[in-house]
């Protein structure tokens, strides 16, 4: 019975070690999970960041293409003046001429 009683103790310890080994194992992949997980939050703070600054850029490039086309029907506008004072002013050396 004592001889039983030991082989027992023996399993028991052995379950004990094996079970502290199994958590230890854990342990160190929740570890390294949690680290990953920094990571790919960093990760993903980072792009956040890069989409924003890239939605910032593509807003002043479309406010400056918005410029840009105000200012070229500016110009077409001032042109097709040019060309009626153009016309007006043929008209009138025609006038003269002799």
């Amino acid at each position: 019975m004592v001889h039983n009683t030991g082989e027992s103790f023996e399993d028991i310890v052995k379950g004990i070690q094996t079970v502290s080994l199994q958590t230890q194992e854990v342990t160190s992949t929740v570890i390294e999970v949690n680290y990953q997980s920094h990571i790919m939050v960093k990760l993903i703070e980072n792009i956040a960041l890069i989409t924003q600054q890239t939605s910032g850029s593509t807003q002043q490039v479309a406010a400056s293409i918005e410029e840009q086309t105000v200012s070229m029907q500016e110009i077409s506008s001032a042109i097709t003046m040019l060309n009626n004072i153009t016309e007006e002013l043929e008209k009138d050396i025609k006038r003269f001429k002799i």
